[in-house]
C-alpha cells in the first residue's frame, strides 16, 4: 500500500515529464541480422558514414585510361552512357551493409531468356543495373572439389516485385562479394544472413550502438543536471493514512508558483536542498566510444567525425596515409575485378569485340599540395643541373630532356602551345624570323674596312 502511495504521487507530481533514461538502445551481445543492420544503415548517420564515406574516397576521383585517345573517347562515353562509376559505388555499399554486391548485365528489355549465357555484339547491352541483395539468391554450388568451378553456382535466382522467381545465367552476373566467416560457407539457402559473405557493417554496428546507447543516455541525464531534496514534516504519516492529495495539491502549486512567478513558496518546516550533477568526465567516455567506431571501421577519427589530431605537433597526416593504404588494398580485392568485367562487356558493347585494349589505372588516393609538387620538380630540377653542368649530357640530349619533362608537367598542354609556336617560326638553319644578335667581330671588322677606306 505505501508503494502504491509513493508511485501515485510521483506520478502526480511528476506527471508525464518523467525522464526515461533506461530506454537507450539495446546493445545484443550476438552479431547483427541484416535486417537490423540494414535498419540501422537507413536510421543512423554514423552507420551511413561508415559505409558511405570509404567507399567515395576510393572511387571520388574515377580511373585513369591510357591509350588512343579516340578509344579512349569511346570507352568513356560508354561509362557515362551506364553511369557505370555511380552503379559500382552502389554495388560496393550493398556488399559492405549485406555481404554481397550485384551487377546485372542485360541485352534484352525484359527478362526472357536470361537463364541462356549472355552473348550479344557491338551495340548489344541495354542496360548495367545494380540489383537489390536480398533479392537475389545462389543456386546450389558446384560441390565438386576437383572441379575449377567447386564452390560457385551457374544460375543465381532473382525475386521481383511480384515475389516471381527468375532464373539467371552467372555470365550475366558480376558480384562484388565478402570473405564468409571462419567455419561457415556460402550456401543457396533462403536465409538472408547466411545467403552471402559477411556484412562490413554488421560488424561495426556494436560500436555504434554502443555510442549511441551512451550518447541517449547522456541526453537524457540533463533532465538530472540539476536535483531538489526536498523535506517535508510528516510525509511518511500522510501516505500512510491515504492523504497523497493533501502532498499533491500543496505541491503542485508550488510548481506553478515555481514556472510561471520564479518564486518557491513552502512551509517553514518544509527544506528544499539543489544538488547539481556533475559530468567532467562523461565527454572523455563519449569520446573514447566514437575512437572505438573508427578503429572498427579503420577510418581516422579525423575524418569520421572531423576530430582533431592529437598529439604534439600532430597533423593527421600518417592517420591519413595509413587509411588511403588500406582504401587501395581494399579496392584491389573488391572494385578491381568488377572492373574488369565491366569493361571487357563495354568493350564488346562498343567496339564488337574484345580484342580492342586499354590500360586504365586509378588516380593516387593521396593527392600532394602545390607546395609539396613545387618542393618536388625543385629537387629533380638541381639534379639535373648537376648532371648537365657537368658535361656528363651532351647538349641536344638535355635540350630534349627539358623540354620532355615541361611537356609533361602540369603546365604541358601551354608548354606545348609555346613548343609548337617557336618551332613554327624558325628555318632549318635555327635562325627564320627570330631577331638575331649580330656577331661582334663581324662589326669590328666591317668598322675596320671603312676606316682603311
Amino acid at each position: 500500500m505505501i508503494n502504491d502511495g509513493i508511485k501515485t504521487l510521483f506520478e502526480r507530481i511528476a506527471g508525464q515529464s518523467a525522464p526515461t533514461a533506461n530506454q537507450g538502445i539495446t546493445i545484443d551481445a550476438e552479431k547483427p541480422t541484416i535486417e537490423e543492420t540494414v535498419t540501422a544503415y537507413n536510421t543512423m548517420r554514423l552507420a551511413q558514414k561508415v559505409v558511405d564515406v570509404p567507399i567515395a574516397d576510393m572511387l571520388r576521383e574515377g580511373i585513369e585510361w591510357e591509350g588512343e585517345a579516340e578509344v579512349i573517347e569511346r570507352i568513356s562515353s560508354a561509362y557515362d552512357q551506364f553511369d557505370i562509376l555511380k552503379k559500382l559505388q552502389d554495388a560496393k555499399r550493398n556488399q559492405d551493409v549485406y555481404g554481397a554486391g550485384i551487377l546485372f548485365l542485360s541485352d534484352s528489355t525484359d527478362l526472357e531468356g536470361v537463364s541462356e549465357q549472355l552473348t550479344f555484339g557491338q551495340d548489344g547491352l541495354t542496360a548495367i543495373n545494380v540489383l537489390p541483395s536480398h533479392r537475389v539468391k545462389r543456386e546450389k554450388p558446384d560441390s565438386d572439389i576437383t572441379s575449377d568451378a567447386y564452390g560457385r553456382s551457374e544460375f543465381y535466382i532473382y525475386k521481383d516485385d511480384l515475389n516471381k522467381e527468375h532464373r539467371i545465367h552467372s555470365s550475366r552476373i558480376i558480384v562484388l562479394e565478402s570473405f564468409c566467416e571462419l567455419g561457415s560457407s556460402l550456401s543457396h539457402t533462403t536465409d538472408l544472413n547466411k545467403r552471402w559473405g559477411s556484412s562490413r557493417l554488421a560488424t561495426i554496428l556494436p560500436y555504434i550502438k554502443q555510442y549511441e546507447a551512451a550518447s541517449r543516455n547522456l541526453s537524457e541525464m540533463f533532465h538530472k543536471a540539476i536535483i531538489d531534496a526536498v523535506s517535508i514534516e510528516g510525509l511518511d504519516k500522510k501516505i500512510i493514512a491515504g492523504k497523497e492529495d493533501e502532498v499533491t495539491k500543496r505541491w503542485s502549486l508550488v510548481r506553478l508558483l515555481q514556472s510561471v512567478a520564479n518564486l518557491t513558496l513552502i512551509d517553514s518546516k518544509d527544506e528544499i536542498k539543489r544538488h547539481a550533477m556533475s559530468f567532467g568526465g562523461l565527454p572523455g567516455a563519449i569520446h573514447a566510444l566514437l575512437l572505438n567506431v573508427a578503429g572498427a571501421s579503420d577510418i581516422p577519427a579525423t575524418k569520421l567525425i572531423g576530430m582533431s589530431p592529437a598529439g604534439l605537433s600532430a597533423t593527421g597526416e600518417s592517420d591519413i596515409r595509413n587509411y588511403f593504404d588500406s582504401l587501395s588494398g581494399v579496392r584491389e580485392r573488391d572494385i578491381t575485378p568488377a572492373i574488369n568485367s565491366v569493361n571487357e562487356a563495354l568493350f564488346i558493347h562498343v567496339f564488337g569485340s574484345d580484342s580492342v585494349k586499354l590500360d586504365w589505372s586509378y588516380p593516387p588516393l593521396w593527392q600532394p599540395t602545390e607546395k609539396e609538387i613545387a618542393e618536388t620538380e625543385k629537387a629533380k630540377s638541381e639534379v639535373f643541373k648537376n648532371y648537365y653542368t657537368s658535361g656528363a649530357m651532351p647538349d641536344e640530349i638535355g635540350e630534349a630532356f627539358v623540354k620532355e619533362v615541361m611537356l609533361s608537367s602540369d603546365h604541358g598542354q601551354a608548354m606545348k602551345s609555346v613548343y609548337e609556336e617557336y618551332e613554327s617560326s624558325v628555318d632549318v638553319s635555327g635562325i627564320g624570323n627570330l631577331p638575331v644578335e649580330e656577331d661582334e667581330d663581324e662589326d669590328d671588322e666591317e668598322e675596320a674596312e671603312e676606316t682603311e677606306e
